[in-house]
């Protein structure tokens, strides 16, 4: 079959993307599949996909490890997207089933195009084809997000963006979608409706006595539902040991419990309860309570004429000990035990379910008090499966919700589901259900939303369900409500039958198949044609013949193309750059005067860039030097001016927002881990200035605010770099500024001779007494033989070692962090800047030779591009031609960025490796 297709390694030479294939052929090829289970994880893949033939939702799950297959880079999925259809049937032909694909390029640069412009088309590598009862990660088929609560642990009301909740822990929704929430620090009943969060009930005082509104107190209120039969709310009060009614009006009264720790049934004045937390109501008005300390589950009736009066009530023990006794039995009423039982639930089939946190299981409780374990093995852990197998981390909440539970764990950090298997014949057996993991990463807290993939909780607590699908989370160190969305609109996800079909799907259209390393020969579909930034390739068909009986499958895919992703960038031994890399003009103009226009690839102007730094999502960050601007380039090449005058060259000193803010001269700008902070050195002011991140659009120069952090801005001739607080010290002309892993910037001052440290010492970070300078590295007196000369560009490295271009003398200086001093690299001519990528290798920008070169952590240094003439030519990285390349970025992913220019930066470049394929 291969040698049947043109080589394309022939064609276009070593460099280029090994197509082969079979063309078009409809026949079908049979993709190794797996037994059970999902696809390996620790195989390199793009995507995973989710397809269900039932409802022909097709789910796509992007992953974003980065690998290589057989020297073959792979772009993640955080490269590339995809977009795809619904599962369709094919005409004429029922057992083949069909998705339409279009991938979107999310990289700054072209995919499949060799520098000379030649196409060479994307390849789709698909992975093994699971036939499942049941996906293997349901976490991509939710959305989270936060509804209400802005993080801050307090009782504002006002609107869902900006109201605040203390610690909410209970949840109920109404029929008309209104929330409740109480607040067990808060102390009170909160009510979220039409985009607002007002207070039903509760003073805030630690206290429990009835009344109206905030004329009403509660001790540490936890579970919250709504009594079907007239709408009240029923509270479990946990500090106070008793059971409330809350009406829509916000009347408290309380109807079971004196306020005494104890186990009594009967009326409900006289009756006692040990810290009752959980409370589930039937729809004939029966309320369930769980006792956290009393390790039972209660029931209350109304037996008499007055709702509001505990007189009308009547408490029994349902199941568990009435000596408070904590254990593991299941059982029949009494005889069984429980361990801290916390949330509880009504399901479909009328039976009780209860969140065991203390047993670390799911319990099923009949109405008759039988109880069984239906979930959980005991051992604390967040491992999805079978219910007898699956593990759960202390369970709290837990909600019925069409024919699923939905439950929390609270020290796992995670939101899961149990469904019962199809087919299954026992509902009173954990080995018919199946729990698997809807939100969250199991063990790890956070506050994120997103897909359930991302989101992360903080010990999430109860939980409910509205009538439309739609979940809510009391997320309780959060200090939020988040929202659960099921992205197909309802609830059980996934599939959860009791067996898969053996006979495996297979893809049908594959242009060819190609082995890899990492495994078996993958079938492959090309898209022959090359991707710009941020554009979407024609849709492609995926045909599938899928046996009958299949009601879903999943599969992996992986994108092949070039630029590669994550690699270093190759030199060479020699004169000329590699003939693997691709430099290609991101913005501005080859060869143009200079000038100050925002705007979008060439059209944009600048005026001597000589400072570049590159945040985690690949924008660009650059100090315009002859422009007095602080510039933003995103990766498709938009570039906007975020401080400094806007569209006027105009030096000065001023702090402020960036609209106000002045700068005069900046050479150096480096990016804060977190990318929202940059830090400039503002070169003719001999002034550190700090620009945070202060709205939301960081394209916005009102979005960030300009402070200064080191340097009294006057120039001191008896000593021009004094050290001391940043309010004190005198800072020559500085030129070059790097931050390293834990937040301590150095700088280089050229005319001194000298690389500092600007340290935070704590407090206020836009202060400038809230830093120190001090001196990393000078020259000895008298200076025989020099250290440093003309220091001018400066990089860190993750371990903190700093790396210095020494212009004057041709040398890269390799500074640890206990301060000694050696020479990586020497012979270069006049190295003007210098970037260093994950592997620890130093790219630096020769502006005597109009070069690119590489120094490996050993010292060898190579050409990375140039052609050693000057000029502004893009190609291939040996025969590009640069002019006085002066400043150089690398980003995350291992792209270059270099601004050069006959006097200083007038454009930004790329340099991109070129992927190679060993091809068969």
């Amino acid at each position: 079959m291969g040698e049947k297709q043109p080589r394309f390694a022939a064609l276009l030479g070593a460099a280029s993307l090994l197509l082969i294939g079979c063309g078009g052929s409809r026949r079908a090829l049979k993709v190794p599949d797996v037994a059970s289970g999902s696809p390996p994880r620790s195989e390199p893949a793009s995507a995973r996909f989710f397809v269900n033939v039932v409802t022909r939702q097709v789910t796509i799950e992007p992953l974003t490890q980065s690998a290589n297959l057989g020297g073959r880079a792979i772009l993640t999925g955080t490269s590339v997207s995809f977009e795809s259809s619904e599962l369709l049937d094919l005409p004429g032909n029922p057992g083949v089933k069909a998705i339409r694909v279009s991938l979107t390029n999310r990289l700054g640069v072209p995919i499949g195009q060799l520098p000379d412009g030649t196409s060479t088309g994307v390849r789709v590598f698909f992975g093994p084809i699971t036939n499942v009862g049941s996906f293997s990660d349901l976490r991509p088929l939710v959305g989270v997000s936060t509804a209400a609560g802005t993080g801050t642990a307090s009782s504002v009301d006002g609107p869902v963006g900006s109201a605040t909740f203390n610690f909410p822990i209970g949840i109920a929704v109404d029929s008309r979608g209104n929330v409740y929430v109480s607040e067990f620090n808060g102390r009170r009943i909160r009510k979220i409706a039409g985009g607002f969060v007002s207070t039903l009930a509760g003073s805030g005082a630690a206290v429990s006595s009835d009344g109206a509104g905030t004329g009403s107190s509660f001790y540490a209120p936890a579970g919250i539902a709504i009594n079907p039969v007239d709408g009240a709310l029923i509270v479990a009060e946990y500090g106070a040991h008793k059971i409330r009614r809350v009406t829509m009006d916000g009347r408290v009264t309380t109807i079971a419990g004196t306020g005494a720790s104890g186990d009594t049934d009967g009326p409900g004045d006289l009756a006692t309860f040990r810290n009752p937390l959980g409370v589930a109501v039937d729809s004939a008005g029966v309320i369930y309570v769980t006792e956290w300390s009393g390790h039972r589950v209660r029931k209350i009736q109304l037996t008499g004429a007055d709702p509001r009066q505990a007189t009308s009530y009547t408490v029994t023990t349902l199941a568990g000990s009435p000596t408070a006794a904590s254990g593991f039995v299941d059982g029949v009423g009494t005889n069984a035990r429980f361990t801290n039982p916390a949330g509880i639930t009504v399901g479909a089939d009328g039976n009780l379910y209860v969140a065991a946190a203390g047993n670390n299981r799911v319990r099923r409780v009949s109405l008759t008090g039988e109880v069984v374990t239906i979930a959980g093995t005991g051992s604390a852990g967040t491992t999805d499966g079978s219910g007898e197998v699956a593990t759960l981390y202390n369970p709290y909440g837990i909600v019925a919700i069409g024919e699923a539970l939905v439950v929390t764990d609270r020290l796992g950090h995670t939101v899961r589901q149990i469904r019962k298997k199809q087919g299954a014949s026992s509902s009173g057996s954990a080995t018919s259900y199946l729990v698997q993991s809807i939100a969250g990463l199991g063990g790890t807290s956070g506050n994120a939303d997103g897909n359930g993939t991302d989101a992360r909780f903080d010990q999430p607590r109860l939980i409910a369900a509205d009538i439309s699908g739609q979940l809510y989370v009391a997320d309780y160190n959060n200090h939020r409500i988040r929202q659960i969305t099921p992205t197909n609109g309802f609830f059980p996800l996934g599939l959860a039958t009791s067996s898969a079909p053996t006979e495996a799907v297979q893809l049908s259209n594959a242009d060819g198949v190609s082995p890899v390393a990492a495994g078996s020969p993958r079938p492959f579909i090309i898209y022959n044609e090359a991707i710009r930034p941020g554009a979407s390739s024609t849709a492609r068909v995926w045909l599938f013949i899928v046996p009958d009986g299949v009601t879903a499958f999943e599969f992996t895919v992986v994108v092949e193309a070039h630029p590669s992703s994550g690699a270093p960038v190759e030199g060479i031994a020699g004169p000329t750059g590699s003939p693997s890399v691709l430099v290609s003009t991101l913005v501005g103009s080859a060869g143009d005067a200079g000038g100050y226009v925002d705007g979008v690839g060439t059209a944009s102007r600048f005026s001597g860039i000589y400072g570049l730094s590159a945040d985690a999502s690949g924008n660009l960050y650059v100090a315009d030097t002859g422009n007095h601007a602080i510039r933003r380039i995103t990766p498709t090449g938009v570039t906007t001016t975020v401080a400094g005058s806007v569209g006027v060259s105009q030096s000065g000193m001023a702090d402020g927002v960036g609209t106000v803010a002045r700068f005069n001269g900046p050479t150096g700008i480096a990016v804060a881990p977190d990318g929202r902070t940059l830090f400039i050195a503002d070169s003719a002011n001999r002034l550190v200035r700090r620009a945070s991140l202060t709205g939301l659009d960081p394209a916005n120069p009102a979005s960030w605010t300009v402070t200064t952090v080191a340097g009294t801005g006057t120039p001191d001739p008896s000593n021009p770099d004094k050290d001391g607080t940043g309010d004190q010290a005198t800072l020559a002309s500085i030129y070059g500024i790097a931050i390293d892993p834990t937040g301590n910037l150095y700088v280089t001052t050229d005319t001194t001779h000298r690389v500092r440290r600007i340290q935070f010492k704590g407090g206020n970070p836009t202060l400038a007494s809230s830093w120190q300078v001090s001196t990393l590295l000078k020259n000895p007196d008298p200076p025989d033989p020099p250290v440093l000369s003309e220091p001018r560009g400066i990089a860190t490295d993750r371990e903190g070692n700093v790396y210095v271009a020494n212009s004057g003398s041709g040398q890269i200086i390799k500074i640890t962090p206990d301060g000694a001093a050696s020479v990586l690299a020497s012979g270069l001519t006049d190295p003007r800047s210098v970037a260093v990528d994950s592997a620890g290798y130093v790219y630096v920008a020769e502006a005597g030779t109009h070069l690119i070169k590489r120094v490996s952590p050993s010292g060898a240094v190579t050409t990375v591009a140039g052609s050693g003439i000057a000029g502004f030519v893009d190609g291939r990285g040996d025969q590009a031609q640069l002019n006085n390349p002066v400043a150089i970025a690398v980003d995350r992913g291992g792209s270059l960025f270099v601004a050069d220019g006959p006097s200083g930066g007038r454009r930004v470049v790329t340099i991109q490796r070129i992927i190679q394929s060993a091809g068969r």
